[in-house]
């Protein structure tokens, strides 16, 4: 472990339906993790590339499942299946097997979930789809966002979230972390998955940084719009 930066890398497994990459990185001080930060590889709230045109909505939640969206067809519009997947996750307490089915069936949502309800939802490329609990850290939890340059040549923004921010990000990933098998964290930009890394410890403090990358870098001026809208 170069630095003291351990490398939080894994697959977020699916319950038998498909795999998902993800990477989490964190700066450990004195042997306890200080700062969080987050390569959030995601779209730029645009497909045309110009900046958002309305408020950024940011929601944090766990992952149950994922699914290549050229299998989502395939394997998820049996109640059948969807009721043994509900129980083996505890997604039982939020969806019934009809209301999975008739979710995976009507496709990529258009807006974003609320935030108490679990849910499919797909990345910006709808290369994916995500089963994903209701959502544990939202915009309210974020206590200042602004944007720079970033290494790879485009531009970030830093969040900071607030104080209940962090006890609710550490809570997340102890939860996350210690699922068999290993669970996953999407960050949802506008409703849409941007990154679904896998936390192989409880993270607590700190900031995340979010980077552009699936869908290409951000501009300056996204960033910029980005950081004005994540804040609750």
């Amino acid at each position: 472990m170069a630095g003291g930066l351990p490398n939080f890398e894994g697959v977020a497994m699916s319950h038998g339906i498909s795999r998902y990459r993800g990477t989490m990185r964190a700066a450990a001080v004195a042997g306890a993790v200080a700062a969080s930060v987050l390569a959030v590889a995601g779209c730029s709230g645009s497909r045309n590339g110009d900046a958002p045109a309305k408020p950024t909505s940011l929601q944090v939640r766990e992952v149950a499942v994922v699914v290549a969206m050229s299998q989502w067809s395939e394997q998820t519009h049996d109640v059948s299946v969807a009721r043994q997947v509900l129980a083996d996750t505890g997604l039982d307490e939020f969806l019934t097997p009809q209301e999975y089915v008739d979710l995976a069936a009507a496709g990529c949502p258009a807006e974003s979930l609320p935030t108490h309800q679990a849910g499919w939802v797909c990345d910006a490329a709808e290369a994916d789809a995500y089963l994903v609990f209701p959502a544990e850290l939202t915009s309210a939890e974020v206590a200042t966002a602004d944007y720079g340059p970033s290494l790879g040549g485009g531009w970030e923004v830093h969040v900071q979230p607030t104080d209940s921010g962090e006890q609710l990000f550490a809570t997340l990933t102890a939860r996350a972390s210690s699922r068999e098998p290993q669970g996953a964290i999407a960050f949802m930009i506008d409703g849409q998955v941007v990154s679904a890394p896998v936390p192989w410890e409880t993270i607590t403090g700190g900031s995340w940084t979010l980077a552009g990358g699936l869908m290409g870098e951000w501009s300056e001026d996204e960033a910029k719009a980005l950081a004005a809208n994540v804040v609750g």
